[in-house]
């Protein structure tokens, strides 16, 4: 869940208390989403509670299906766990991150507009720039004296001038993007259900075919708005950076390098960039090992 999250300033993503708390919508309302886990660490148990909206069985059942999408709590990361403890390099790495699920954005839309915002600048600052345009432009629940925001939808992201964009923290390339795929989304023009029809290659080819989104970002959001894990995002300074730290290179790893510790993990390599990226938050201190 802290995976998810990434940094404490998360306004969508938000952990505290010792729970994972995300603002849905709930029967046209908005409402809040608590997860936590409970029972004893060798049998674990995930207790999901609702706050706010309409709880019809319908609503709960929806609420729940995007919790667990979103917290890859159904894929079974047994496999990838066997051979990561297998690898003497990753085994301290693999068993301090033991349980890892591969976490999705909710929609494609923030799938969209987080990758194409995270492109060529640090981590913090992008979820600086994301944090400003859900305040200014998403809807918010309060509970408890404390609020919790919903990301914009694509209409009224697509209606927002690229000025006020700008003024967001925005480029004025990334405004364009964002406001054009927020228009093919609203518009219904790249739906979730076409890019699942596709194999990872075809669908990364449509992706790159979107304004803003290369190579590397189109994997990213195979990875992390589809849970794609057969896909890697090859060239991410900081995954490089992680990988380097632990296998021991004497600097981030060239794409060669990159490629050949990649490879052995076939189609769960996308579960290798999670753990890399888990590792990089345990290393800056924002992930504690008994998360």
């Amino acid at each position: 869940m802290r995976l998810l999250q990434r940094r404490p300033s998360n306004p969508v993503e938000r952990w505290e208390d010792g729970a994972y708390r995300k603002a849905l919508s709930l029967g046209g309302g908005l409402g809040l989403a608590e997860v936590r886990q409970e029972g004893l660490r060798e049998e674990p148990v995930l207790a999901v509670r609702l706050y706010g909206g309409s709880l019809s069985t319908q609503v709960v059942e929806g609420a729940l299906s995007t919790l667990a999408r979103t917290l890859g709590i159904a894929v079974d990361t047994e496999p990838f766990q066997q051979l990561a403890m297998s690898d003497p390099a990753l085994a301290s790495v693999a068993r301090a991150l033991r349980g890892l699920k591969p976490p999705r954005f909710a929609s494609l839309l923030e799938s969209l507009i987080n990758v194409i915002a995270f492109q060529q600048i640090s981590l913090t600052a992008a979820l600086a720039i994301v944090g400003r345009l859900v305040t200014s432009l998403g809807s918010n629940v309060t509970w408890q004296g404390r609020e919790y925001w919903a990301f914009p939808d694509a209409v009224r992201l697509a209606a927002t001038g690229e000025e006020a964009l700008r003024g967001l923290g925005f480029s004025s390339q990334k405004a364009r993007a964002l406001r054009a795929v927020a228009a093919l989304v609203a518009d219904g023009g790249l739906t979730l259900g076409e890019l699942e029809a596709l194999p990872s290659p075809a669908a990364a080819e449509r992706l790159t075919a979107l304004p803003g989104v290369g190579r590397w970002s189109a994997d990213l959001i195979l990875l992390r708005g589809l849970g794609r894990l057969d896909v890697f995002p090859a060239g991410d300074s900081g995954i490089r950076r992680g990988l380097a730290r632990i296998f021991g290179l004497a600097r981030p790893a060239d794409a060669a390098q990159e490629a050949a510790l990649v490879e052995r993990f076939g189609a769960l390599r996308g579960l290798l960039y999670l753990l890399v990226a888990g590792s990089n938050l345990m290393d800056a201190g924002i992930l504690q090992q008994s998360d």
